[in-house]
């Protein structure tokens, strides 16, 4: 499931340099989202992140609709589900899940970090993705690592194991030249072995006879 939660503040002056230097998406070890939380749905319906997670994994983006390079974009493409709350839960959200973002007054927008993060069926955070990872391969492969193998196909199951994750860009890269780099090792390390057993050998040989 993809749901998107609406960022929604006061206005305020133009911001900081200090203050653009805390957007970030950093989420602290083992958060969690605290989903006795309530928010409204697009036909103003009133729930909690429980209920709207519904024990699947699910993929987490906060959009400012002012935002025209990503967010809009994203909310055309990706968005299945449409929520908006009042600033004390938003907070209350983001803070648990260290999402840090800024209102700009002068642009009249958010600066905010490029990037989503994966929940498991309890909504614990199972990886934060940069924009560059917000392609419809990482996102399902996210989803299914979120799910523990019990969502996807076998197909999915199978390219989680030909990918890595890079923490550092929060990206899914693939892993496999990683582990053919550690098998090529393996072998020059087999050969040279081999090499030196038969020549070992030889010179046995040669001595006994």
């Amino acid at each position: 499931m993809v749901f998107a939660l609406v960022i929604m503040t006061g206005a305020r002056a133009e911001l900081t340099r200090s203050e653009l230097d805390g957007v970030s998406l950093a989420p602290p070890a083992g958060a969690s989202a605290p989903l006795s939380l309530t928010f409204r749905d697009i036909d103003n319906k009133r729930v909690t992140l429980r209920e709207v997670i519904g024990g699947r994994p699910s993929l987490l983006l906060f959009m400012d609709f002012m935002c025209r390079p990503i967010c809009g974009p994203a909310l055309a493409e990706r968005v299945t589900t449409l929520f908006r709350s009042n600033a004390g839960n938003v907070h209350g959200l983001t803070d648990a899940l260290g999402y840090r973002y800024r209102y700009d007054a002068a642009a009249d927008q958010f600066a905010h970090p490029a990037g989503a993060l994966v929940l498991t069926s309890d909504g614990r955070v199972s990886r934060s993705l940069a924009s560059l990872a917000l392609n419809p391969t990482d996102l399902r492969l996210a989803l299914v690592e979120a799910g523990g193998g019990r969502i996807g196909t076998f197909t999915d199951r199978l390219s989680l194991l030909c990918y890595g994750f890079d923490a550092a860009h929060g990206v899914y890269t693939p892993a496999i030249a990683r582990r053919l780099k550690v098998l090529a090792g393996l072998t020059v390390i087999g050969v040279l072995g081999s090499i030196a057993i038969l020549e070992k050998r030889r010179r046995t040989t040669k001595g006994v006879g």
